[in-house]
């Protein structure tokens, strides 16, 4: 589907979350979207690791989107 091209997979996780995701890094190679037939190559990339929770909430109001059931 994307072949020769490069994925990168765009997250919302950030680390003030859980103590599993303290441990997530920015930008990571991810190894399931590579792909050595298609020659695809991919990354996680978790844009929002550092943004306080209070940023968050703003933003989500200012935009008037919907909370996540989780929260």
């Amino acid at each position: 589907r994307y072949a020769g091209q490069t994925i990168v997979n765009v997250t919302g996780i950030r680390r003030a979350e859980s103590a599993e995701r303290k441990k997530a890094e920015l930008f990571k190679i991810n190894k399931t979207l590579i792909g050595e037939r298609a020659g695809t190559f991919g990354y996680n990339w978790n844009s929002i690791i550092d943004v306080p929770t209070a940023d968050v909430v703003a933003e989500n109001k200012r935009l008037g989107l919907p909370w996540h059931q989780a929260y």
